[in-house]
């Protein structure tokens, strides 16, 4: 049996029989000890809560008998498939739909990369093709070759081991100088650090002029006097007198300097400059130097240029019809890259 309790209203027996309500009750419990021998008769109607046992349908049809354990009719079966196939078909609806709208997104994304490809194919036709330099620190060095002869010798009123070089023209007197360094290679590919030690004139009929013109016939010497530069190695050679070196003096030189080869410079009205590369984008900018000393196919750089910076070397497509300028992006190739190109466009 089910009770809608209320405190107000609550009745209860006692174990006397006697009837009490819970307001009458001052205990801060209320006694329950016979709450199961309540009277029916002494409740009214209105709080006594009885269970609906009968379901949502038939309450809606009027019905008052239990449906919970009947069988469907074939009607309602029929119904409950149409509904499940309502729903399967539904389901099948958007998923089909969800394909579709995939395959537009992939076709969709395949044609936008299609489209940048041929963009960037034609963009990057039409850049310039160069050769790059990265710039390098180091020591750009004039120098002063001319075969020379072994001879003993007394420079400066000491007898030394020194080494007759002949100059060739005023410029090489005015920038060599007694100090220089120098290098010696003898007959045997083998090279000894050296330094200018002497700078005598000798005249045409001395023994020692004599013996240099047999050994250094590509020399001319004059009929009068002569101009002897003589090297001292810095260790013993160990060679005969007569025999032929090779002697390379410096005569200027820029160390610790960042230097490029000379074809990564041009020079307009308002100095010299180079093309210089960004190393991620390829961006051309143009970068005004202040040049040194340009010797041996290098010229140092005094400013203007750092260590590891990329500049143009050459370029390899057509410059009328790809020019340099400022801003504009460039391809880079090798120069086994660009021989083999200039070999194809020969060949062809």
């Amino acid at each position: 049996m089910y009770y809608n309790i209320k405190k107000e209203l609550l009745l209860y027996t006692t174990e006397s029989g006697e009837i009490m309500d819970d307001d009458k009750n001052k205990n801060s419990l209320p006694d329950i000890s016979g709450i199961f021998d309540v009277d029916d008769s002494r409740i009214p109607e209105h709080l006594i809560n009885r269970p609906d046992l009968t379901s949502k349908r038939e309450r809606d049809s009027g019905e008052g008998v239990l449906l919970e354990n009947r069988q469907p009719t074939k009607a309602e079966q029929l119904k409950k498939q149409q509904r499940v196939r309502r729903r399967g078909n539904a389901a099948k609806k958007r998923r089909l739909h969800r394909k579709r709208i995939n395959t537009a997104l992939i076709v969709l994304a395949a044609v936008i990369v299609l489209a940048l490809g041929i963009k960037a194919a034609v963009a990057n036709s039409k850049k310039p093709t160069v050769e790059i330099y990265t710039v390098t620190v180091g020591a750009v060095q004039q120098l002063y070759d001319s075969p020379g002869s072994v001879v003993t010798a007394a420079a400066a009123g000491s007898p030394i081991l020194t080494y007759a070089v002949i100059p060739e023209n005023s410029y090489d007197l005015m920038n060599i100088a007694v100090g220089n360094k120098a290098m010696i290679t003898s007959s045997a590919g083998v090279q000894f650090e050296a330094k200018v030690a002497a700078i005598e004139n000798e005249s045409a009929d001395t023994e020692l002029t004599s013996e240099l013109k047999e050994v250094l016939p590509e020399k001319e010497f004059s009929a009068s006097a002569n101009i002897l530069i003589y090297v001292k190695p810095d260790a013993p050679m160990n060679a005969a007198d007569g025999e032929k070196v090779s002697v390379s003096i410096i005569t200027d030189e820029c160390t610790d300097t960042p230097f490029v080869p000379d074809e990564c410079i041009i020079t307009d009205k308002d100095g010299s400059y180079v093309w210089a590369v960004n190393r991620f984008t390829k961006v051309l900018s143009k970068k005004y130097i202040t040049t040194a000393l340009s010797a041996g196919g290098n010229t140092a750089v005094l400013g203007g240029l750092k260590k590891n910076e990329r500049v143009v070397s050459k370029t390899v497509s057509d410059p009328a019809q790809f020019p340099l300028t400022e801003g504009k992006k460039v391809k880079i190739t090798t120069a086994a890259d660009s021989e083999k190109q200039t070999t194809e466009e020969q060949t062809a």
